[in-house]
């Protein structure tokens, strides 16, 4: 009898795997003799143009200068660069990404289990005669 180890994957998982395919897809059906525009890179990962071009300026992104101001952005480079950010973590000084379920509440000083006291105090002093 055969067994088969078999390998659960997580929806993040799965999405990652999705979005790479997708974009790779994406990168094939743009490409013009393998250049790419800032326009079709932003579409190719989901970003506005305006993240490209600063992406590009801060050389995080490989791209190709054919005159003063006129970038492209050859295809393999980018899907490489995919490649390189397929499950890594964060660089220096990067913000990992926090998670949207199960946010940790901070701590209240002065409390010992560090949750919010009730206010016992009247908010609005009463008139007196």
């Amino acid at each position: 009898m055969e067994t088969f180890e078999l390998t659960l994957l997580t929806r993040e998982d799965v999405v990652r795997i999705v979005r790479s395919e997708l974009a790779k897809r994406d990168v094939e059906r743009f490409s013009h003799e393998g250049l790419l525009t800032a326009i079709e890179v932003g579409q190719v990962l989901s970003v506005k143009t305006s993240t490209v071009w600063a992406w590009r300026r801060e050389g995080k992104l490989p791209y190709i200068e054919l005159a003063p101001g006129e970038y492209r952005f050859r295809t393999s480079d980018i899907l490489a660069w995919i490649d390189e950010r397929e499950g890594r973590e964060p660089t220096i000084g990067e913000k990992p990404k926090k998670a949207r379920h199960g946010k940790e509440k901070k701590k209240v000083p002065g409390s010992s289990d560090g949750r919010k006291k009730p206010c016992t105090k009247s908010r609005v002093d009463p008139i007196t005669p």
